[in-house]
Formats: C-alpha cells, sequence, structure tokens
C-alpha cells in the first residue's frame, strides 16, 4: 500500500494544507482564535508546531512523525483485540484494518489516511482514546493510581474532536459501574471523582496558559474548541447532516437492513449446514462452503461493509453477555447476583470485549446512518472495523457447533471471503491512485504537490506558487478563495484572515472576523480558485450568495486587479480555473516588478492582459 501510494496521501487544496500552515504559523508566534480559527481543541496542533521547532518546518517532519503515530494505534489494537479475543483473530483483524483504513483512497479526494490526514485531530484523538481503554483493560483492579492516568488522557482528549469526547465520556462511565460493582460503590464514586477532577485541572490549566496571550474569553475558545464548535450552527449543516445520515433516513436504513440480512442470512445459512452435515459429508461439504464463499466475495459492495458494523458489535455485545450468565449459570451464585455477573465482566477477555464494542459503537455516533470504511470512516469506522472482524474470525465460528471441523470450515470461509473483499478493495485502491502523480518541483518552499488527474486544482495551485514565488516578499498577505491554505505554506505567506475555509458553515460565524482583517488591512494578494464537490456543503457553487462568497467576489473584484490567470474562470456550474488578484493600491515599484516576471513567464498575451488591468498605474 505504501508503494502503490506513495505521497499521495494528501490533497494539494482542501484539508492538509490546514494542518501543515497553522503548526507552521504557531512556530512563529501565531494564536488560535486571535490569528488562527480552529474548531478543533489546540492539542494536535501544538504537538505539530513543537515537531517542527524539533526537526524543522517540512511536510516531511509530520510525515514521519505520523508514522510512528500509527504504529503506536496499530500494537495498542492489536494488544487489546489480543487480549478480547486472542491472538490470530486479532492479527487478522489488525492486518485487514491497517490495508482497509490505514492508506486507503477509495474517493480519490485524498487526505483520509493515517499519514497526511484531512485534520490531526482525529489521529491523535484515536492514539490517545485507545491508550485510556488499554490502560483501562490491562491495569491491575487493584492500583492505587487508577482514575488519575484515565483523567490525564480524557482531559487530552477534550483539545482534540469531540467525536473523541463523547466515546471517552462512555468508556470512563462503563469502567466506574464495573470498579463500583468490583471495590463497592464507594470505590466507584472515588474513581470517578478522580477522573472528573484530573480532567478538569487539564482543561484549565490549559486555559490558564492561554490567557497569559489572550483575553479570558478568546482562551476560552482556544482551549476548548471542541466544546464550544459542537454547540454551533456548523453541527446542523447540510454537511454535517449528511454525515449523520438523516438527509435520507430511509435510504440509509435499507441499506443498514440489507447489509445486515445478507450478513445474516450467511451465517445462518452456514451455521445450519454445518451443524448437520460437516461431520457425514465432510469432502463434499469442503468445495461448496469454498465455492459459495467466492460467490459471496465476488456478490458484496464491499464499499458498504461498513452499514453492518453496528448490528455486527451489538450482536457481539449480546454474546458476550449471554457467555457471562452462561458461565454464572454453572456457578453458586443465584438469583439477582447470576444476572448482575453477566454484565460485570471479571474476566479479563470479556472486559476487553465489552471496552472495545462501547468505543466502536461510540466512534460510529457521527455516522449511524451513513457507517462507511471511506472518507471520515478511516478514523470513524476503524474501531468498529477491526472488532467486528476480531468477533467473526475469533467468536463467530463457534455458532457452527462444537465439532472441531465445522469451526474450521467456517474459520476457512470467512478468510476467503475476506481475501476476495480485500483484493476488491486493494483494486479499488490502485484505480484511484493510478489517477494521481506526484511532481516534486524544487522551485518551490516545500518542494512536493499532487497532479491530480481527477481534478486540476493541485495543477493550477502549483503553477500559482510558481508564478507568485519570484514575486512575493516575506511580509506580503495572501488569501485563497474559497480554500486552499496550502498555497501560503509553499510559500510562505501568511493569511490575510484568520478562517482558511471560506464556506457558509464557516463563513457565518467568522463573519465579522473577516471582514474586521480584510477591511483593516487588505492582503496584497487575492487568489480564486474552483473547489471541486463544493455541492456537498448545500450550495451549487461558490459565489451562489452572500454566505456562500458572493460578497466577498464581488469585494475582490472592487478592490483588485487580476494579473494571472489559469483555466476558465473558477466559479459557476461549470469550468474549472484559479485567478491571482493584486490590491489596487499596490505600489508602483511592486507593479513594475510583477510586469517583468509577467513578461518572463506569460508571453505578450500576458502582457495586455496585465496593462489592461492596471492601466494608469504603470509608467510607459
Amino acid at each position: 500500500m505504501i508503494y502503490i501510494s506513495w505521497f499521495n496521501w494528501a490533497n494539494p487544496q482542501v484539508d492538509f494544507g490546514r494542518e501543515l500552515y497553522t503548526a507552521w504559523r504557531l512556530t512563529e508566534g501565531d494564536l488560535p482564535v486571535r490569528d488562527i480559527f480552529r474548531q478543533f481543541g489546540p492539542l494536535s496542533d501544538y504537538w505539530n508546531a513543537f515537531m517542527f521547532y524539533l526537526f524543522g518546518v517540512s511536510l516531511n517532519t509530520l510525515l514521519f512523525a505520523n508514522m510512528a503515530i500509527y504504529t503506536t494505534i496499530v500494537i495498542l489494537a492489536l494488544l487489546l483485540l489480543r487480549r478480547a479475543f486472542g491472538f490470530f483473530p486479532a492479527v487478522i483483524a489488525s492486518v485487514l484494518g491497517v490495508l482497509i483504513f490505514g492508506l486507503s483512497d477509495f474517493t480519490g479526494w485524498g487526505n483520509y489516511n493515517y499519514l497526511m490526514p484531512y485534520s490531526h485531530g482525529a489521529t491523535h484523538g484515536l492514539l490517545l482514546l485507545l491508550m485510556m481503554m488499554a490502560w483501562v483493560v490491562l491495569r491491575p483492579q487493584n492500583a492505587r493510581c487508577s482514575g488519575i492516568p484515565e483523567g490525564l488522557l480524557f482531559g487530552l482528549l477534550c483539545m482534540t474532536k469531540v467525536e473523541f469526547i463523547f466515546a471517552g465520556v462512555f468508556i470512563i462511565l462503563i469502567s466506574s459501574l464495573r470498579s463500583a460493582t468490583v471495590n463497592g460503590s464507594v470505590g466507584g464514586l472515588f474513581y470517578l471523582g478522580k477522573i472528573i477532577i484530573t480532567t478538569v485541572s487539564i482543561l484549565l490549566s490549559t486555559w490558564g496558559v492561554f490567557c497569559i496571550y489572550l483575553n479570558p474569553g478568546e482562551a476560552m475558545q482556544a482551549a476548548w474548541a471542541s466544546f464550544m464548535f459542537s454547540r454551533s450552527g456548523p453541527v446542523h449543516s447540510t454537511f454535517q447532516m449528511g454525515l449523520l445520515g438523516i438527509h435520507d433516513i430511509k435510504g440509509n436504513l435499507f441499506r443498514h437492513f440489507q447489509s445486515t440480512g445478507m450478513f445474516a442470512c450467511v451465517f445462518l445459512t452456514w451455521t445450519l449446514f454445518l451443524r448437520y452435515f460437516s461431520k457425514r459429508h465432510y469432502m463434499l461439504v469442503v468445495p461448496m462452503v469454498m465455492i459459495l464463499s467466492l460467490l459471496i466475495g465476488f456478490y458484496v459492495n464491499w464499499l458498504a461493509i461498513g452499514y453492518a458494523f453496528i448490528e455486527i458489535l451489538l450482536i457481539a455485545g449480546i454474546y458476550t453477555v449471554y457467555l457471562n450468565y452462561k458461565n454464572a449459570k454453572g456457578s453458586r451464585l443465584e438469583g439477582r447476583r447470576k444476572i448482575l455477573a453477566a454484565f460485570t465482566f471479571r474476566s479479563s477477555g470479556s472486559w476487553a470485549r465489552v471496552i472495545l464494542i462501547v468505543g466502536a459503537l461510540a466512534m460510529l455516533a457521527r455516522m449511524p446512518l451513513t457507517t462507511r470504511i471511506y472518507h471520515y470512516g478511516f478514523y470513524q469506522a476503524m474501531l468498529a472495523g477491526v472488532v467486528c472482524f476480531a468477533f467473526l474470525f475469533g467468536m463467530a465460528p463457534l455458532l457452527a457447533g462444537a465439532a472441531y471441523r465445522a469451526r474450521m470450515i467456517f474459520f476457512w470461509a470467512l478468510v476467503t471471503i475476506s481475501a476476495v473483499g480485500l483484493w476488491q478493495l486493494v483494486k479499488i485502491n490502485n484505480f484511484q491512485y493510478g489517477r494521481k502523480t506526484v511532481v516534486f518541483d524544487p522551485s518551490l518552499v516545500s518542494p512536493v504537490m499532487a497532479d491530480y488527474k481527477i481534478t486540476t486544482a493541485g495543477v493550477y495551485l502549483g503553477a500559482a506558487a510558481k508564478y507568485l514565488e519570484p514575486i512575493v516578499e516575506t511580509n506580503d498577505r495572501l488569501v485563497v478563495l474559497p480554500e486552499g491554505i496550502m498555497l501560503n505554506f509553499w510559500l510562505r505567506l501568511k493569511s490575510g484572515t484568520p478562517v482558511f475555509v471560506h464556506f457558509p458553515e464557516v463563513y457565518v460565524l467568522q463573519k465579522d472576523a473577516i471582514w474586521k482583517q480584510l477591511l483593516e488591512n487588505p492582503p496584497k494578494y487575492m487568489v480564486c480558485v474552483s473547489r471541486p464537490n463544493i455541492q456537498e456543503y448545500g450550495i451549487p457553487y461558490y459565489g451562489y450568495d452572500n454566505n456562500s462568497g458572493k460578497e466577498l467576489l464581488e469585494w475582490v473584484d472592487r478592490n483588485y486587479n487580476p494579473i494571472q490567470q489559469f483555466g476558465d474562470y473558477p466559479f459557476g456550474e461549470k469550468g474549472f480555473g484559479l485567478i491571482i488578484y493584486l490590491h489596487k493600491d499596490a505600489s508602483p515599484s511592486g507593479l513594475t516588478h510583477e510586469l517583468r516576471t509577467v513578461a518572463q513567464t506569460g508571453g505578450g498575451r500576458s502582457v495586455v492582459k496585465f496593462f489592461e488591468a492596471n492601466r494608469g498605474k504603470i509608467s510607459e
């Protein structure tokens, strides 16, 4: 996967450039809220800035740091799965998890992987969540420090993304309930109290540090952005509703029913078949099951397998409770104690399964009706995916009965189906990565960009970087509409606004801050570039109305002159391109330098366009 995807992990226009730019600006002394708008917590940004401080401002710095983080995520997941389901199911599930979720690109969009993620809060948050789960599962029950590590990790989780806060709350609650059943209600409350005190201490300490540089209100937004942004309007936007799946409830419920129904039919059929025929007709059953497994593997829509995750996790949870109750039934416990024992999970294996199942279900809360393995599913569905795989390979064969032969046939049938599915998913990855090429351009400060055959946004941004690099100065500022902060990072130019994505859900919230900065200190350069797939935000094209950029584009037309264009007009329902604008109040000497560059790079036609745009400002 690394070979076929080499350096095609990021999108040159969307998201990942924000991660690079934000960390770089923090090393230069900028601050959240005041200089940079972020809807996620500050932990990841400051960690990346620390990496830049130690190893230099470079894309490769974050790449190698992310490799180490993802390796740790895989190891933690493997340890938890091994405790819950055994060694071989854990290894198989981990391998499938790496191949499906690690470096995959099923959409051609980039950014949704662990090496160059759309948000480091996603990967760092998953690491912290797994660390919390591993501590809760593997720590001794009588550990005196229990509660403090959980509070520390949860406090750090609160500075990543809101979905990890949600998952962490459930892990803490169920761990507190278990502590209460093992150590008594007082012990459970004492354990929960230590977690709360530690978490609050971390959050207040972070707020206090930001108060040194910002006023208390701004410090609160900087430290607790994950809480504050989750309660704002963007959660109810067209984009967010699409993620939840409530835009098409009937259709998504049908997809869940279809995927789960097929899964249930296959497993029930195999279970009944193997229970009654595997002993007497072994030589006939094996080839029949393998042929059926191949047919099923080719029939399944593997991009839609996520729609069955929630149901499989619920089955795994119910089965775990049943096994606990069955074990309690054979003991001397009676009545309510027997029922309580079914939910106590004293054995380390059952406890690990419960923690994994609860954490996986909580991570799917943002996509309950549109559960998928691609897009944000690379981290939101990853835990659910590996838990489902481990359950199917580790516990589902037991449904075939006590006979060893039947269980082995069941197991190898699952291996066959998974191999076919994995082969098909790798084919999709090969196709998507084959539509991209990597261009190393030594003339750029950050000499790597993706040249997309899917869209030419990367090509145009790279051309704009080459055009602007010889003429910009260190203190110049640049704004890209609606999105393309990677250009600022390549050129090491500060953005003219604290917001890097000028879409309705963010623009409406930050409108005052954007206009205040634009009017008080207009940037020297404005770049307008087409943004593919903008319809996911509920608008047909950028500039459709005032909330989607119309008033910004009108302001650019009044105050800036176009100096270079690549492709067509960037906005509208058709066409794709990029336009570079220069502010009308730019000094004549600067315009003269611009003219020389245009003559060298663009030829006579570009010079004519330049004169027409700046007539009266350049001496003959």
